[in-house]
């Protein structure tokens, strides 16, 4: 009983990894080559490390990335953004790192 209320209590347990991408770990999620148009819904708050690369994203709006205040890692290389909106990491109290390409204003 003791162990199932762990795996309960779990931030991996109570958010799914969302659709399309995979989650080695509760703390990860990697979308890198799934032709995505967006960045995927329903990301788990808790995330620190999200890898967008080589998708087909053409915009980041700034309700994409609200309420990931864990985030320290946010790979977007390998897209089509051309721009990014005022704001659009205001919420990303914890970035430390975005990686995006070099055309991108």
């Amino acid at each position: 009983a003791v162990l199932l209320l762990m795996i309960l209590a779990s931030p991996g347990a109570s958010t799914p990894c969302p659709r399309a991408c995979s989650c080695p770990q509760p703390t990860e999620v990697h979308c890198t080559f799934r032709s995505l148009a967006v960045i995927p819904p329903a990301v788990p708050k808790y995330v620190k490390r999200m890898n967008l690369g080589f998708n087909r994203i053409h915009r980041i709006s700034e309700k994409s990335l609200a309420d990931l205040r864990k985030l320290e890692l946010l790979l977007i290389h390998g897209n089509d953004i051309h721009t990014l909106p005022d704001g659009v990491f205001r919420d990303l109290q914890s970035l430390q790192v975005h990686n995006k390409d070099h055309s991108l204003s």
